[in-house]
């Protein structure tokens, strides 16, 4: 894969999405590259997917709390790369440019000069534990890249029981080949949750998903052929009776609160 580094004047060219379709999905999720070291893509040491929300007039790249903060959102401990902690320091974001077959890569930094993280994220849940969400304040734009982003009017913050209704999420599997040029789909069911929720609702998923696509954004589509975004997918994996099933993120309403923060 090729990137190319753009020379141009910033000005408003970012497409905003008030009517989800199914065969565009894919279009709004993107790769982000974590570095802990100088701006160079070839030294990232992780991966995910990310997507852009549109807010009160304001743009924010929304993914996972393990994605930006490089800690693991149940023990909250860093991951370790040759025995050292990584802690990243920028996102790597890719954009498809307009009419080529090439990607450009927009770099951000996660902390500002007085190494304050630009990210939010919400206070742990029990102990260590954490939503595994994060939002960063997305203020870019440019006119031969391709930005698609999601209304939040397409976002669903009910306290909805969901239970076997279809879900559909898009993200970019690790190992991704080179003609793979927008996000891999991967479709499901909700289940029931496994245990008791009562303050703190989680949305389960049968969804077979593969490393790199969490911090997708998780949709539903209702009879009327409605979609909504309902969740942030993470990677987490329990086991309920036997079976391998997904924690697809807490409900959107928490991303609310993160908005609103």
């Amino acid at each position: 894969m090729k990137y190319f580094i753009l020379f141009s004047i910033l000005i408003p060219s970012i497409c905003l999405c008030q009517n989800l379709k199914e065969s565009d999905l894919k279009k709004y999720s993107y790769v982000l590259l974590l570095v802990d070291t100088p701006y160079n893509a070839n030294d990232s040491f992780m991966s995910g997917t990310g997507f852009i929300l549109r807010y009160k007039d304001s743009n924010y790249l929304v993914t996972n709390y393990h994605i930006l903060t490089g800690k693991e959102s149940v023990t909250d401990k860093y991951n370790f790369v040759n025995g050292k902690p990584v802690v990243p320091r920028k996102v790597i974001v890719l954009f498809k440019i307009k009419n080529t077959r090439e990607f450009f890569q927009a770099v951000f930094s996660l902390y500002d000069k007085n190494g304050i993280p630009l990210y939010k994220t919400l206070p742990p849940v029990f102990q260590s534990r954490h939503d595994d969400v994060a939002i960063m304040p997305f203020n870019f734009s440019n006119p031969y890249l391709e930005i698609n982003v999601i209304d939040y009017s397409m976002c669903d913050t009910s306290d909805k029981k969901w239970n076997n209704e279809e879900l559909i999420t898009a993200g970019f599997p690790h190992l991704q080949t080179d003609s793979d040029r927008y996000a891999k789909v991967f479709k499901g069911h909700s289940i029931t949750p496994p245990f008791t929720q009562v303050n703190h609702p989680y949305i389960y998923t049968d969804i077979s998903i593969e490393k790199g696509a969490s911090g997708s954004p998780i949709y539903t589509i209702d009879k009327n052929g409605t979609i909504k975004v309902i969740a942030v997918l993470s990677d987490g994996e329990i086991d309920v009776m036997g079976k391998k099933v997904n924690s697809a993120g807490p409900y959107f309403k928490y991303v609310l609160k993160l908005l609103n923060q």
